[in-house]
């Protein structure tokens, strides 16, 4: 294989990242958009139960601060096969009811659990 061919796949490889690139933005762009506007609470949690993600419904619904509510354990029941109503106590002393729906799902490449609140 010469020199110029060589060069010439190279460049056809820094072509194909930069498309992919520009695809992956697209779809992390879409997923943010979409799930930003849900307006179920939408919240990811890791295999031990601690919120990794959340969506702003979700920061509503347990009037907390991302940075507080992000790390912190939500103690739910995980049964993927039925609607759980929850309690979720706020600062001001007030409660509100949510229905959650739990299924188990991926994050990062490790098991997590999606947890959607209405």
């Amino acid at each position: 294989m010469s020199q110029d061919d060589l060069k010439s796949q190279v460049s056809a490889l820094k072509d194909e990242v930069t498309k992919l690139r520009s695809k992956l933005a697209m779809s992390n762009s879409a997923f943010l958009n979409i799930v930003g506007k849900s307006l179920d609470g939408i919240v990811i949690l890791d295999k031990n139960k601690m919120v990794v993600y959340t969506n702003y419904a979700a920061i509503n619904l347990f009037d907390r601060n991302i940075a507080d509510l992000l790390g912190a354990p939500l103690d739910l029941v995980i049964d993927s096969k039925m609607l759980t109503e929850v309690t979720i106590p706020h600062s001001d002393g007030s409660v509100s009811i949510a229905e959650v729906s739990i299924t188990e799902t991926e994050w990062n490449n490790e098991p997590a659990y999606l947890a959607s609140f209405r």
